[in-house]
């Protein structure tokens, strides 16, 4: 699958999310999935096509011919990176956001709250007043990305969290015109709780068996 980074500056392609995969049984021994980037330091030029390698494995030995599902998932950036993700491959079903960072950036200047890492605010000059910095953002931003996302997709979201505050990661979710779902974690700051990574990982668990029987998308 070929993806195409948004953005003005070089990247590190840091896909640090986790990932489910539906394979299939194997006939004896273990089944195993290995995922690698097309260059050995996963960094890549603006505007250069990323290829991930994916290896089935039944005991250790690459498999060719079979089908896999997958499904992409993380919290804070790489809550984040699994919205990039579904946007840019139409291949991808499901996406889990658990408490995504990088949200509403430019919010701060309708007097809403922005999400990690406070962009504007952050940078080394004056951000807030920079029209390079306000025009840049989108690129990076959640909100932007979460209109393209066709997958159904679940957001968690904790509503104390200090770093990736709510009202950001809420903004992205009413962007959101999939399928959609939210955990609301009332006392929950920066985190995700054993009770909310539950739903979640059990929507996943649904999501894949739906694929697995061909019920899903």
């Amino acid at each position: 699958m070929m993806h195409r980074i948004p953005s003005t500056a070089r990247v590190v392609a840091a896909f640090t999310m986790a990932v489910w995969f539906a394979v299939p049984a194997a006939k004896a021994g273990v089944a195993a999935v290995k995922v690698a980037t097309d260059k050995a330091d996963a960094t890549y030029a603006v505007g250069e096509k990323i290829k991930f390698l994916v290896t089935y494995l039944e005991d250790g030995k690459p498999v060719a011919g079979e089908n896999l599902t997958y499904t992409l998932a993380g919290d804070g950036m790489k809550g984040q990176k699994g919205t990039v993700v579904s946007t840019l491959d139409p291949q991808v079903t499901f996406c889990a956001a658990m408490v995504p960072a990088l949200c509403n950036h430019n919010g701060i200047l309708d007097q809403h709250g922005s999400g990690w890492p406070g962009l504007l605010q952050n940078t080394r000059k004056d951000g807030m007043n920079d029209p390079n910095v306000i025009k840049t953002a989108p690129y990076f931003d959640a909100v932007y990305f979460a209109p393209r996302v066709k997958a159904q997709t679940i957001v968690q979201v904790g509503f104390l969290d200090e770093i990736a505050i709510p009202t950001a990661q809420y903004a992205m979710y009413h962007n959101l015109t999939c399928k959609k779902e939210i955990v609301n974690s009332i006392t929950a700051g920066h985190g995700v709780p054993p009770d909310a990574v539950s739903v979640v990982y059990r929507k996943v668990d649904e999501h894949v068996k739906a694929m697995k029987t061909g019920e899903g998308r």
